[in-house]
């Protein structure tokens, strides 16, 4: 037992990783499409939200999907305010670091207060942002992802030995 318990506390910590690169790469693909919603289909932030949520699965998802809700239950509130809500809600949910929400953070500044060429701008800086945090997080799950496997298996097997 001691042993199962030691190895899945390593797998668990490794999975950490890996979940880091694909909501990374996740909400780069929902940017995208919220930047075609902007651009190309002229849609309510609203409505453009509500699509991606619908679309995109796990957390990413339940964030634009929060988004949405507080843009239509807004009760004066600005679309900054309701980004900043839904991004401290699904909070715990998501595998992303501190620099990765603050990108986000920062992109919440600019939706819905200027123009669209200026929105679809800062999309794509987002984007690009979280691209190389993107980078990042694939070399450390690189260096980490078997470092934390490894180490949950042999603390295991060192703490069966000593107990025998």
């Amino acid at each position: 037992m001691i042993f199962l318990a030691c190895a899945m506390t390593g797998f668990w910590m490794a999975r950490h990783y890996a979940r880091r690169t694909e909501e990374l790469r996740q909400l780069r693909g929902a940017l995208s499409l919220l930047e075609t919603e902007i651009a190309y289909g002229a849609t309510p932030l609203y409505l453009a939200c509500r699509h991606i949520g619908e679309q995109e699965t796990g957390p990413v998802g339940r964030f634009f999907s929060l988004v949405s809700q507080n843009l239509t239950q807004s009760d004066g509130h600005s679309a900054l305010e309701c980004w900043q809500r839904a991004l401290s809600e699904v909070k715990g949910e998501l595998a992303i670091r501190e620099r990765d929400r603050r990108i986000l953070h920062r992109l919440g500044h600019k939706l819905g207060l200027s123009d669209k060429p200026d929105q679809i701008h800062h999309l794509r800086l987002a984007q690009a942002n979280l691209e190389t945090e993107e980078a990042h997080a694939i070399k450390e799950q690189e260096t980490y992802e078997k470092m934390f496997r490894s180490l949950g298996v042999l603390t295991g097997a060192l703490l069966v030995i000593l107990m025998y």
